[in-house]
């Protein structure tokens, strides 16, 4: 990757600012994901999943903590990273009454049939916007890597399914209701602006790809498995 190319391009004091801010949040954002999918698979450990999908799992951590150095290393360029809150707690624990395999069920909803559902697809057509060569590189890793994890919360999903009573479909799809309806308020606070980006989209881009990805690559696959239905509302 060219590093060093955006330190020596001629950015905006102001622009660099802002660009910094919107790349230590994604560092952030990947650095969580990381922090879910630990949980997520100490918990399908603790379920006795099959150790093959255990083992394809584990390897996404490295995955996300490469992204979350790569996000960093630009915000670097542009004049470093900007101040944030770090929570103390990045992702919800399970409910210590819920069995192990709905421990695990619990997680790998949230981090992968949520989580890396919706940021695949968004990766992939960040990917395509135009931007420096640097930014450009970074994000088609990311969007690269991120395709392997797509799959990873259906295949659990479906080898775990015979296993869950009316009573725990009924708990995962309160956990759907509520994160779709996060996403919902996402897309929603999304303000329109004439101001330019360094590889991340617009609020209108934003806005378009999101309601695609909540429809085919969230609600279908969730629908199909029994964990929304049509007339659910959000």
């Amino acid at each position: 990757m060219p590093w060093g190319s955006l330190a020596a391009a001629k950015i905006p004091a102001n622009f660099a600012m802002r660009a910094a801010g919107v790349w230590t949040r994604m560092a952030y954002f990947e650095y969580r994901a990381a922090v879910g999918i630990t949980m997520a698979i100490d918990a399908l450990l603790a379920a006795r999943a099959p150790v093959d999908l255990v083992a394809v799992g584990s390897r996404f951590i490295q995955d996300e903590l490469s992204h979350a150095e790569l996000c960093a290393r630009v915000a670097a360029e542009l004049g470093g990273a900007a101040p944030m809150a770090f929570p103390s707690r990045m992702v919800a624990i399970p409910p210590q009454r819920l069995r192990p395999i709905m421990r695990a069920a619990d997680l790998v909803t949230r981090v992968f049939c949520l989580g890396e559902a919706f940021s695949l697809p968004m990766a992939h057509a960040a990917a395509k916007k135009k931007a420096p060569p640097l930014v450009a590189a970074v994000l088609r890793r990311i969007a690269k890597d991120e395709s392997e994890h797509g799959s990873f919360g259906w295949i659990f999903l479906d080898w775990a399914a015979d296993q869950f009573s009316d009573e725990d479909r009924a708990y995962l799809s309160g956990l759907v209701k509520d994160a779709l309806g996060a996403y919902r308020d996402l897309i929603a606070e999304q303000i329109p602006s004439d101001e330019g980006t360094l590889g991340w989209m617009t609020a209108e881009e934003f806005r378009h790809h999101a309601e695609m990805t909540l429809e085919n690559d969230l609600i279908a696959p969730l629908a199909a498995r029994g964990l929304y239905a049509s007339s659910q509302t959000i």
